[in-house]
């Protein structure tokens, strides 16, 4: 069982923390991500989220990118991830390694087994502040107002190099069966097969590359084993057109990968060999204005699919019915603008406007349109920054749209509902 949509959100927030609680000796350290939120209403036929992309052969059908966290956030994005460090000093000054195990948990109650990797650094034929690795590992990279991961490094097995400038991933991920059971068949062509993965990324000055390939090992299903390469180019900006801030620009594009899979370690069942897409994304932070942390983004995606495919009609196996996917060229538009407003020392105002527009949803043919969120409400934190942990939100959303995009029953409904969220 895979879900993977938040892990590389929050892997990084794991691994970066500096000054952490202690088990047994200093060398053995203890970190956590929790998540928890409610809405108080009915989910019978009806979406979870107001999604981008659902992830069809994930289980419980996940959001792959979705009108942001603020007033679409549900107690089944209830997530949990405790991970333990153990750290070795070597023989040699400098020398070192470390041992990371880490379990996830979900709302639906399953747990499951995540990360689990072994690294080294300080050894003398490494620059310095490399280290090399093996094990089961993710990263990646996420715009946060969208909930969207752009790039992800994932491997259930796999070796890889990490320094200032240069990361290289070669691994292997087992076969997705998706979320099979006897009332949901259907779900079988989705399956996608076991891959090897290759993925490397350079960085000079403010500037990145990378690029990404895929190889089938096997096909459960059709027995047809496809391959996928996917590249990007990203550059940082030390301002947000020209205001005080933040920003980045990346550009990525691919084949055998429709949008959402680009630059990630999956080709998807929704995938053709022949497919080919691309996607440009600018976001950041804006810090101009006293007492408020501003976040836009900007995201455009493209996809032209092969004439033929095999994943044609998929079971939604959340709200009923079926997802039915095509072979018409896709694009779709999607921009967030997140505000955070400090009010006093521990109370702030969080409020957040999102759009998208798709046209040819899915490949099919005339299933255009838009959907909306706005968004607002309290947060209470210990100190009122963003990124303050930890921190509890309630709001109050209105949103809607076109029906066959948003797939709720309604054009437009008011949303209630709170959200808290704690790193260590």
């Amino acid at each position: 069982m895979k879900k993977l949509n938040l892990v590389v959100a929050i892997s990084a927030a794991l691994t970066a923390t500096a000054s952490l609680p202690t088990i047994a000796d200093d060398s053995v350290q203890f970190h956590g991500f929790a998540m928890a939120a409610g809405d108080f209403q009915s989910e019978l036929d009806r979406p979870k989220n107001l999604a981008l992309h659902t992830d069809i052969t994930g289980p419980n059908q996940d959001p792959r990118g979705k009108m942001g966290d603020l007033g679409n956030t549900y107690w089944h994005d209830y997530f949990t991830a405790l991970s333990l460090n153990k750290r070795f000093d070597g023989v040699e000054e400098g020398e070192w390694a470390d041992f990371t195990f880490e379990l996830l948990g979900y709302g639906d109650k399953s747990v499951e087994a995540s990360q689990m990797y072994v690294q080294y650094g300080g050894l003398d034929f490494l620059p310095e502040n490399a280290r090399v690795w093996a094990g089961r590992k993710y990263a990646g990279e996420r715009i946060r107002n969208l909930a969207y991961n752009i790039r992800e490094i994932n491997v259930d097995s796999g070796i890889g190099y990490n320094s200032d400038n240069l990361d290289v991933t070669i691994g292997y991920n087992q076969i997705d069966w998706a979320d099979l059971n006897d009332n949901q068949m259907g779900l079988i062509q989705a399956v996608e097969g076991s891959r090897v993965v290759f993925d490397f990324a350079y960085r000079f000055g403010n500037a990145e590359v990378g690029a990404n390939y895929m190889q089938e090992k096997d096909d459960p299903i059709f027995q047809q084993e496809r391959e996928a390469y996917s590249a990007f180019a990203k550059y940082k900006f030390g301002s947000f057109l020209g205001l005080a801030g933040n920003s980045s620009a990346m550009i990525q594009g691919g084949k055998g990968l429709i949008a959402q899979y680009l630059s990630t370690a999956r080709i998807s069942g929704l995938s053709e060999e022949d497919d080919k897409s691309m996607r440009f994304s600018y976001y950041g932070m804006i810090h101009q204005f006293e007492g408020f942390t501003i976040e836009p983004s900007f995201v455009y995606e493209y996809t032209d699919r092969a004439e033929q495919r095999r994943a044609t009609s998929v079971p939604n196996t959340q709200a009923g019915g079926t997802y039915e996917f095509g072979n018409a060229e896709e694009q779709g538009l999607f921009a967030a603008l997140s505000v955070h407003q400090a009010l006093t020392n521990n109370i702030s105002m969080q409020y957040e406007a999102v759009y998208a527009n798709k046209t040819n949803r899915d490949g099919v043919e005339g299933v255009d349109g838009s959907m909306y969120k706005l968004a607002m409400g309290p947060s209470l934190q210990l100190k009122s920054v963003p990124w303050a942990v930890p921190v509890t939100n309630i709001s109050v959303a209105y949103v809607g749209g076109d029906e066959e995009i948003t797939d709720l029953p309604v054009e437009s409904e008011w949303r209630f509902g709170y959200r808290f969220e704690v790193f260590f």
